[in-house]
């Protein structure tokens, strides 16, 4: 499958991250909005941004936090 076609496949769940990231996220969940097991969405996911679900999710509440400060 190509870059492209990946990047489609994430684009509900950057969107379900980007709006739910102050809440617990399922890697489960993660995997079924993008129609792959959790093994193949993990890898494709770090392929793809470059970072984990888990570092995205951290990164976007440290930023958030930093807006509030």
């Amino acid at each position: 499958m190509s870059q492209s076609r990946y990047q489609t496949k994430l684009t509900p769940v950057l969107r379900h991250i980007e709006t739910h990231f102050k809440q617990p996220l399922d890697l489960q969940q993660m995997a079924d909005l993008a129609c792959l097991s959790p093994y193949h969405f993990h890898r494709i996911f770090k392929a793809v941004t470059g970072e984990t679900p888990a570092d995205m999710v951290r990164r976007l509440r440290l930023q958030a936090a930093a807006d509030e400060l």
